[in-house]
């Protein structure tokens, strides 16, 4: 495995996870407790995610935390 053809990219891990399982940013905005704008914002990368959203999205999305550290292939 070549680190230069991988990159770690947790708000689109997030973004690509939260669409594999039909989910809408309004659908896990309602399931966190926050709106669709910090979604969008969180999946942009614009605003950073905390520890213990980390934690709640891996639970929306029924994934363990690490799944979000996994590297994703360079596009």
């Amino acid at each position: 495995m070549k680190q230069e053809n991988q990159q770690l990219n947790i708000p689109n891990k997030v973004k690509q996870l939260r669409k594999s399982r039909g989910i809408t940013q309004v659908d896990m905005a309602g399931l966190l407790g926050v709106t669709q704008s910090k979604i969008s914002r969180l999946e942009r990368g614009v605003i950073p995610i905390t520890v213990d959203e980390l934690a709640a999205i891996a639970d929306v999305l029924d994934v363990p935390v690490y799944t979000l550290f996994q590297f994703d292939q360079a596009a």
